[in-house]
């Protein structure tokens, strides 16, 4: 089957709650590549918001998580679409 993705430009707000953690909020949109085709944050464009955490757990690797909240993402229909995400990364 043809596979599609949506890409999100976003734009957050990191708020410290540690010296090695903070928790952000943010807002942005997603392009869905071939509209009508699911993603996990819906099968049109929309406004997205969303909030995680990220911590330093050792020197230099970071964990996160956040939930993504995409307003009426959905083609002819008012439903929202909500997506989770957890990762780690490397700061260089």
């Amino acid at each position: 089957t043809d596979q599609t993705s949506a890409i999100m430009p976003m734009l957050s707000y990191d708020v410290p709650v540690s010296n090695n953690a903070n928790v952000y909020v943010g807002g942005g949109y997603s392009f869905v590549e071939s509209p009508g085709k699911n993603t996990p944050l819906g099968n049109r464009n929309s406004v997205v918001l969303t909030v995680g955490a990220e911590a330093e757990v050792v020197k230099d690797v970071v964990v996160y998580g956040d939930t993504k909240f995409g307003i009426n993402a959905y083609q002819n229909s008012p439903a929202s679409a909500l997506s989770f995400q957890a990762g780690v990364g490397y700061r260089f």
